[in-house]
C-alpha cells in the first residue's frame, strides 16, 4: 500500500473495491465507503475503474475530495494479487485479507467491528 498511499498507516484497514464484480458484495463495501468517507480509521481503494464519472454518480459524492479515497488510476492494486471480483479488506500491511463475498457473510461485521475498536 505504500506505493499508492502517501499517507499510509499500517495499522489501518484498507478496502480495495472493484469496479466490477458480485454485485451485492460491492454495493456492501460501496456503503461502508459511503458510511465512512472522511474518516481517518479507514482507507478505500477504488481500483480497475473505467468511469471516474460513474463512480461519482453511482456513489453521491466526489470521492477525489476526501483523503481516505485513494483512486488506483494505474490498477496498481493487482500487485497485491487479491481477486477483483470482490471487494477485499486489508488488515494490518496486508497480513490478513479478508474477502467481502457470498462465503464470507461475517466480512461487513468484522471491518464494522474493527473499526469500532480504533
Amino acid at each position: 500500500m505504500e506505493n499508492l498511499d502517501p499517507n499510509y498507516n499500517k495499522s489501518m484497514a484498507y478496502v480495495i473495491i472493484p469496479d466490477a464484480g458480485c454485485p451485492g458484495c460491492l454495493s456492501a463495501a460501496e456503503q461502508i465507503l459511503i458510511d465512512n468517507i472522511g474518516s481517518d480509521k479507514i482507507r478505500f481503494l477504488l481500483t480497475d475503474i473505467l468511469s471516474f464519472k460513474e463512480v461519482r454518480i453511482k456513489l453521491g459524492v466526489d470521492v477525489e475530495d476526501y483523503n481516505n479515497v485513494i483512486l488506483d488510476k494505474k490498477n496498481m492494486a493487482a500487485k497485491y494479487k487479491v481477486s477483483l471480483f470482490y471487494p477485499a479488506v486489508l488488515y494490518s500491511r496486508g497480513e490478513r485479507i479478508e474477502y467481502i463475498s457470498p462465503d464470507n457473510p461475517h466480512a461487513i461485521n468484522n471491518l464494522k467491528s474493527y473499526l469500532e475498536t480504533k
